[in-house]
């Protein structure tokens, strides 16, 4: 008898480990990190100057490190390969895993022949975040700058074209570097005249006006990554709560 139940514990026990190995096999992702993707709306500006929208996905899996972007008939310039790979380490140091256990695959849809320059960093590496942390981003805010080693938003041109862009495509706010280039882009041009007699005497004066009022599309000046998800996550997390 003894002998009996001891074999038929043996065999629960069995049946039991290996529907617990098969449930891991089957449903990996709930027992341990495999894979995911976020999408996000990237503004650029194409080789001829224009503002243009491309639709970026960042997936990250379980891997060795490999930061790959997948340009799908796009030509990706230098700035924008190394952006790729600076983003992925600056996300992997904020969502705080080692890079060297995942693969990172930035993939840029476009309909634009070339998209250049370094300011795809920030939206790459806010969607890496995302993809790290199984979050979701605001679909109606976009994002333009350099991101730096230590996760602080650098500055970029083009802000008027990239603005005009997003706002084209639905976008109703735009996060943008503290201290960006404001001229050309803040200063409406106003002529009032009297007449005197058979004279027009006329004046000619500027007054600021903000992207919101020229374009209709809010700006927010971020200063770095962590400030920057408070604005594009759909669910803010108490880590990323920061005195503004």
């Amino acid at each position: 008898m003894l002998k009996k139940g001891l074999n038929r514990h043996l065999v629960i026990a069995v049946i039991v480990v290996f529907a617990f190995g098969l449930g891991i096999g089957l449903f990996g992702s709930s027992f341990g990190f495999k894979e995911n993707s976020v999408t996000a709306k990237l503004v650029a500006v194409d080789d001829e100057g224009n503002g243009v929208t491309a639709d970026l996905t960042a997936t990250v899996r379980t891997g060795k490190g490999l930061v790959l972007v997948n340009i799908n008939n796009l030509v990706a310039d230098l700035d924008t390969q190394k952006s790729a790979r600076k983003a992925a380490e600056v996300a992997a140091q904020v969502a705080e895993v080692d890079l060297n256990k995942y693969d990172v695959i930035f993939n840029i849809v476009t309909d634009a022949d070339k998209i250049s320059g370094g300011s795809a960093g920030t939206p790459m590496t806010l969607a890496a975040i995302a993809a790290f942390e199984n979050k979701t981003l605001k679909e109606d805010v976009a994002v333009t700058g350099l991101i730096t080693e230590n996760g602080k938003i650098g500055l970029v041109g083009s802000v008027l074209e990239k603005a005009s862009a997003a706002k084209s495509v639905g976008m109703k706010t735009m996060l943008v570097p503290v201290g960006f280039d404001r001229r050309g882009i803040e200063r409406k041009r106003t002529k009032e005249c009297t007449k005197y007699k058979e004279y027009d005497y006329c004046t000619i004066s500027y007054r600021g006006v903000t992207l919101s009022e020229d374009l209709g599309i809010e700006l927010k000046e971020v200063a770095d990554i962590r400030e920057a998800l408070q604005y594009a996550l759909k669910w803010i997390t108490i880590k990323y709560l920061i005195l503004l």
